[in-house]
């Protein structure tokens, strides 16, 4: 990210700037205990932030919107620990477990098998959690999509997420569901791009993904985890090509987190 990872925009480039950071036992206590101090405060900056488990013991943050488990932690007690430091201000919020087969192998040592049936859970998470503490699941009058992801939900709100733009009428330019770069009569007349068009865009989106690799091969994770700058990206890029209006659309229509890269794309995806 560069510049644009601290806030605002040309902001001092120092730690209290950085929309991320990390939390360990390593790092700086005077770090540590800022961080705390602004997120308890509800004043700090910080939109990502890489913890280890003893994060969050004794420290009462409200507006944590999402935890991320890169891996599957050992115990059902542990996770519903970790998750539970999400939420805590009664708004929705989301737990994620990123997991492989290796992560829920019979040979990861210490990982219970409630937890092996946790992440391949195809019923109701919630009642396996509330089942394992000894409680019954509440009734509950929420929509399917707030309980967990083994729901596949039919409520209003999601079936009109899915056909949104079926069901935009293009003649209504006020219509609060339709963004004018991405407005029914917009996307209705344009030129189809031919395969000559689509090689060029696609070579210059390759050559500046390559820019961003940084020197030599220290990009961590590799150029899609470092920068976000996918080869699925690209042929999204490549569908919506000739629909882009402007940066705004590029960062709308596409998982674009920075603006640089939006502009780099628009620049590209608008010479034909």
């Amino acid at each position: 990210m560069k510049d644009e990872q601290y806030h605002p925009i040309g902001a001092a480039t120092i730690a209290k700037n950085r929309l991320f950071s990390q939390f360990h036992a390593q790092y700086p206590d005077h770090e540590r205990e800022r961080i705390v101090k602004s997120l308890v405060q509800g004043v700090s900056i910080i939109q990502v932030l890489f913890v280890t488990v003893a994060f969050g013991i004794g420290i009462d943050i409200k507006d944590i919107r999402q935890v991320i488990h890169i891996g599957v932690p050992y115990t059902m007690e542990e996770y519903y620990q970790e998750a539970g430091r999400c939420g805590r201000d009664g708004q929705p919020s989301k737990a994620i477990v990123y997991f492989n087969s290796y992560d829920i192998s019979k040979g990861r040592k210490h990982l219970t098998d409630t937890m092996r049936n946790y992440v391949q859970q195809k019923n109701c998470k919630r009642k396996f959690i509330l089942n394992y503490f000894g409680h019954k699941i509440p009734e509950r009058d929420l929509p399917e999509h707030t309980c967990c992801d083994s729901h596949q939900c039919t409520c209003d709100d999601c079936l009109l997420s899915d056909v949104a733009m079926l069901l935009v009428d293009p003649e209504d330019s006020n219509d609060a569901t339709c963004n004018s770069s991405t407005h029914l009569e917009d996307m209705s007349v344009h030129r189809v791009l031919n395969e000559q068009e689509i090689s060029i865009i696609r070579k210059q989106l390759e050559q500046y993904r390559l820019t961003l690799h940084g020197q030599g091969r220290s990009c961590v994770g590799g150029i899609t985890l470092a920068t976000g700058f996918s080869f699925e990206l690209i042929d999204n890029v490549i569908e919506q090509a000739a629909t882009l209006k402007s940066v705004e659309d590029v960062m709308l229509r596409l998982p674009v987190f920075s603006r640089t890269h939006a502009e780099a794309i628009f620049d590209i995806a608008s010479q034909f």
